[in-house]
């Protein structure tokens, strides 16, 4: 589920390693985003009481529905998507709208246009306007493995402009996409590139802001499946599992800073070392 608060916005499934921290952690560990990393003790938590019952977002099931990402917009307007695992062994991703109020919007609507091969692991988020955004990995689409593709949507559910490609470069898999966006709807996204950490930068309208970004200096040795989260003043920072080569396999929690510009800030360093196995 993707998470929006003020200061920290950050994307995620659940599947990857978490950017919550704490203030006094995030002095310690997060040097350049202390001022809004912050433990849930010193906030004011909403009510988490529900309002109704529980609900089937997806009206299609004659396929399993999974990995589900959700976007909340500020005026209480929803988007909710998840992945379909289609006939021949095909999964698509689709999505279903709701307003403030809980009432869908329309019908479940299938999100990617390229319906070859496996459409997965989609996230969401949305902008101040409310205008959302959708991502996932696709396979086969950029002529290479796996690719990461996004599509826009205004308040109503409407499509804004075609489905289109993060990623520039295409050899091998380009996959396990997360993104992070800022209320005016620019957005920093970060995937799986083979064995390393990739980000970009990218305008609301989703054309990219420079070039693609190596964040790792180390390389992860597994597949880094990573997350991100984003500050007010554009900074931002990237988390991704990195798997030692000892005997014991045991992983740890990478990350990096950088700056508005795209530029690291520090160098990459550890944010966690389990004791024992830890898996993502």
């Amino acid at each position: 589920m993707n998470e929006r608060r003020d200061g920290l916005r950050q994307s995620g499934t659940g599947s990857t390693p978490s950017l919550k921290g704490t203030r006094r952690r995030g002095m310690a560990i997060f040097p350049a985003m202390a001022h809004v990393l912050e433990s849930l003790e010193n906030r004011l938590l909403l009510a988490v009481a529900p309002t109704g019952p529980e609900f089937q977002t997806n009206t299609t099931t004659v396929a399993a529905a999974t990995n589900p990402a959700l976007a909340v917009a500020p005026a209480g307007s929803v988007v909710s998507a998840w992945m379909v695992f289609g006939a021949a062994g095909l999964n698509e991703v689709y999505a279903q709208f709701y307003n403030s109020l809980g009432q869908r919007q329309g019908s479940e609507i299938r999100v990617n246009t390229y319906t070859e091969g496996q459409q997965a692991f989609p996230s969401a988020s949305v902008d101040d306007a409310g205008n959302y955004l959708i991502t996932w990995s696709s396979a086969g689409q950029d002529g290479s493995g796996y690719g990461v593709y996004g599509q826009r949507y205004s308040p109503a559910g409407t499509p804004l402009g075609a489905e289109f490609r993060l990623n520039t470069t295409t050899a091998g898999d380009e996959s396990d996409v997360h993104f992070a966006m800022a209320g005016d709807g620019t957005f920093v996204a970060s995937w799986s590139q083979n064995l390393d950490v990739i980000a970009r930068r990218f305008n609301a309208d989703g054309t990219p802001i420079g070039n693609e970004i190596k964040v790792n200096t180390q390389t992860p040795g597994i597949g880094p499946s990573p997350n991100i989260a984003l500050a007010p003043n554009g900074t931002f920072v990237v988390a991704w599992p990195y798997g030692l080569s000892n005997t014991n396999g045991i992983n740890e929690i990478h990350a990096q800073v950088l700056s508005a510009a795209g530029d690291k800030v520090g160098g990459e360093f550890v944010k966690h070392r389990p004791k024992g196995h830890k898996y993502f």
